[in-house]
């Protein structure tokens, strides 16, 4: 008498994990939904009367200071291109164009400075109150934006200093433009009025070529002093360039070369990762709004740490799908790899390794826009909504959107983006010769990556860029650790960047 097989085991056979199905496709459009109605209101979002704040002057400022440096260190050969980049420079803000006007009369003359200051609009009498960019018209956009760093824009003071100072500049550069560089015109009050208005370009004003005062010579060391900040910095980002490319030519050697240790795709699980990436969408979304509700707009960090930490609850979904834990912390590579040492160093290659694709985005970027007639001016830089806060907030909102901005995002979005999604895009693609699967899941994921930042459809070059580096790191090492790590070391630097240009 023959033995049924089932009696010959104990062990009740592994439970099943469900396939991917309808869930799947339902997933993707809630995706490609949200992502298309995020990217489609930075496009439409009809332009709010867009004001001056200490962040703008400030990198006006930053960049007046780097000329004047570069022209002082590098004296007649730079003299051409330097002009040719001021001539370039035409904000629309009036305070900017003043500060312009006075670099113009800096680097290339007085009547230069007159023809500006003549063209600057003068403010409305009375207007000394203003508020962030793009309030209020499409409320979702804003408080998307705001969630990335924890809080909702609220308004900002700024002082009406055009009508004065304009005045004055006027008659300081018409006595320049006399040959009077003692400039008779201007009284004593007034000068410490421009200083305190308009700070180092107030001072640059008062001393101009030729004259000899420690006013001149403490101005130019300070612009001297800045070219060789800036100066130092591309040098260390251009050895990190040479660095992140070999990186970059190793990884793909191993890629099409299958020697890559790499992820290993699995059919049983293709569609419960775009499911849960739904709903992590979903839920950073909907209490990104909650919060700015409830909240208020000056709660800088509630709404962010709600957002970021109440939208990884996404993470339960798999479980109930039928994903052990321990498969889940394996498939989105919540794991130690190699130890902290060995994945850390791989992060720091990983943040190298996306400097030459950032590069080569931002070069085809300034193409395009040259293709289709525009012009990138120096101030227009896409910029985070940190950067207003960072320059508005108190010492407190500034300290929780650095928490945010330097750990809390880094560890959310690539838990979201690098582990969820890419690795549903993985198991999505797992017929195709691996370098193809690669490629095609970090571009899709990295695509969609820029297009959820709240910094313009101007930078989703870049970002994706950066993306990429992130998603190749977590192909090669297995583990989130390298690109969590390379993702806080971009955020902290570009903050070290911007709390040093507000300092200045």
């Amino acid at each position: 008498m023959s033995t049924p097989p089932e009696a010959l085991s104990n062990e009740a056979p592994p439970p099943e994990v469900p396939r991917g199905g309808g869930g799947t496709v339902a997933a993707w459009v809630v995706i490609v939904a949200v992502t298309l109605l995020v990217a489609s209101m930075q496009v439409l979002q009809p332009a709010a009367e867009v004001e001056e704040g200490r962040l703008e002057r400030a990198m006006v400022t930053f960049q007046a200071r780097y000329l004047v440096g570069a022209a002082s260190v590098l004296g007649e050969r730079t003299a051409g291109p330097v002009e040719r980049q001021v001539e370039a420079w035409q904000p629309q803000l009036p305070g900017q164009q003043m500060r312009v006007a006075v670099v113009a009369g800096e680097l290339i003359g007085p009547e230069a400075a007159l023809e500006r200051l003549r063209a600057v609009e003068e403010a409305p009498a009375g207007r000394g109150q203003s508020h962030f960019r793009g309030e209020a018209r499409f409320p979702l956009t804003n408080i998307l934006a705001a969630a990335k760093v924890g809080t909702v824009p609220g308004e900002r003071s700024v002082p009406a200093e055009v009508p004065p100072a304009r005045g004055v500049l006027l008659r300081l550069y018409q006595d320049y433009s006399d040959n009077r560089l003692d400039a008779p015109s201007v009284d004593e009050a007034e000068r410490e009025r421009l200083q305190q208005q308009l700070g180092w370009l107030g001072k640059l004003a008062l001393a101009p070529p030729g004259s000899d005062t420690a006013l001149r010579e403490q101005v130019l060391a300070d612009a001297r002093r800045t070219f060789y900040m800036v100066l130092g910095g591309v040098a260390v980002l251009g050895v990190l360039a040479v660095v992140g490319f070999v990186v970059l030519v190793i990884f793909l050697a191993f890629l099409f070369a299958n020697t890559l240790p790499g992820l290993k795709p699995s059919p049983e699980r293709r569609g419960i990762y775009a499911e849960a990436f739904a709903c992590w969408l979903v839920l950073f979304v909907g209490l990104s709004i909650a919060g700015g509700v409830v909240f208020g707009p000056d709660a800088v960090g509630a709404t962010g740490f709600l957002s970021m930490l109440g939208s990884l609850a996404a993470l339960g979904w798999p479980g109930m799908r039928g994903v052990s834990r321990e498969q889940l912390r394996a498939d989105l590579g919540w794991t130690g790899g190699q130890g902290a040492g060995v994945e850390l160093a791989a992060g720091v290659g990983c943040y190298a390794m996306a400097i030459p694709l950032v590069v080569l985005a931002v070069s085809l970027t300034g193409v395009l826009a040259g293709f289709a007639g525009q012009s990138l001016q120096l101030n227009t830089a896409p910029a985070h909504p940190a950067a207003e806060w960072i320059a508005e907030g108190t010492w407190w909102q500034r300290i929780q959107i650095l928490v945010l901005a330097c750990v809390a995002a880094p560890i959310v979005e690539e838990i979201a983006f690098r582990g969820l999604l890419y690795r549903h895009l993985r198991d999505a693609t797992r017929t195709m010769r691996r370098g193809g699967s690669v490629l095609l899941s970090a571009a899709v994921s990295s695509v969609l990556f820029a297009l959820l930042h709240p910094q313009g459809l101007l930078a989703v070059p870049a970002l994706t860029a950066i993306a990429l580096a992130l998603t190749f790191m977590r192909e090669w090492r297995g583990t989130l650790l390298p690109s969590i790590v390379a993702h806080g070391l971009n955020n902290a630097l570009v903050m070290a960047v911007l709390l040093t240009i507000l300092a200045k």
